[in-house]
């Protein structure tokens, strides 16, 4: 064998297999839908025996032979799969819909379903692909006498060719007067309270990432002492992250704190930490969002965790990009 020279010229054919192999090679083997809304596996617009797979493309690697190289699908527009067999009164099943080279080399990608895979399947059964290229988008999960998909049926397997990802620190230095932890009421507030330096005023968020990975640190926070070790001297509350643009707010889950007094009359230092994932719709894409660290504390305790000159609040963001199902 020798290098395949001239691939590309005007007026001439193309090597389908180096083509492919060239898409092998720009796409290091990896396989999987393109953007995150490509290839969504969704209920029919009115439930029935069957779904729709909405527009987009995918890389799917060819399987069969080591030269085969990868394949570029593109559907345009939902695609309708109909007439699919329900389920009978003898129990439940689990389908796998795919997208699959249809007989390769030269055949089209087209949605498939395997009938019949484990109840916990996520990846495509390696006895179907002994024989076939293909990838998987979702699994459908029947419950016995069924005869209509409805979404709560549908697990989304899929999985992006190349997800971006992109990571970034906010930190807030220790300030004074010390700022304590909650005014013991039913709200929430910015804590520690005083104004983040200019770089982190703002949280510039990709227009491409759905999700982000937040892990929050509020260190070396001062536990003052109150005079007894009681659980009545406890600092209690609750600690969560928001983001915010205007009138919009994204917020994550709260996290409970519980600490103790170790002694009547010597306070001592303690450190917080917190992580949430959460999902970043649409209109937080592509915008550059205000930051909060908060926290409220919980009635009926004396203890107050205090954010001084020597504390230190750090949020470690990872913003990533994975695939998202659009079910308004």
């Amino acid at each position: 064998m020798t290098f395949q020279n001239a691939a590309f010229v005007d007026g001439g054919p193309i090597n389908g297999i180096l083509l492919r192999r060239q898409y092998q090679s720009a796409t290091r083997g990896a396989e999987g839908i393109i953007e995150p809304g490509d290839l969504q596996v969704l209920a029919l617009e009115v439930p029935g025996a069957g779904f729709r797979v909405t527009d987009g493309a995918a890389a799917i690697l060819g399987r069969l032979s080591a030269w085969e190289g990868s394949y570029y699908g593109l559907n345009i527009g939902d695609h309708e799969v109909t007439g699919v067999a329900g389920t009978g009164s003898g129990g439940g099943r689990s389908d796998m819909v795919v997208a699959r080279v249809a007989a390769n080399p030269a055949d089209p990608i087209e949605v498939h379903i395997i009938q019949g895979v484990a109840a916990d399947a996520q990846e495509v059964p390696a006895s179907y692909l002994a024989a076939n290229s293909a990838i998987p988008l979702a699994r459908i999960d029947w419950p016995a006498s069924t005869a209509t998909i409805t979404q709560g049926m549908i697990t989304d397997l899929r999985r992006m060719l190349a997800p971006r990802t992109a990571s970034l620190t906010r930190i807030q230095r220790g300030m004074t007067p010390i700022d304590y932890a909650g005014d013991v009421t039913a709200a929430f507030e910015n804590w520690p309270n005083s104004p983040w330096s200019l770089a982190g005023a703002r949280v510039p968020i990709p227009a491409w990432a759905t999700q982000a990975q937040i892990r929050a640190t509020w260190g070396q926070t001062l536990l003052g002492p109150t005079g007894g070790t009681g659980g009545g001297n406890d600092a209690r509350g609750q600690v969560r992250v928001r983001f915010y643009n205007g009138s919009d707010e994204l917020l994550t889950q709260a996290t409970a704190y519980n600490v103790n007094q170790t002694s009547p009359t010597n306070g001592y230092r303690t450190t917080l930490f917190f992580a949430d994932t959460i999902d970043i719709p649409a209109v937080f894409r592509g915008v550059s969002a205000a930051l909060a660290m908060q926290a409220r504390g919980t009635a009926g305790f004396d203890g107050r965790l205090g954010f001084d000159e020597w504390a230190v609040g750090a949020v470690e963001i990872t913003f990533n990009e994975v695939p998202v199902l659009d079910l308004a």
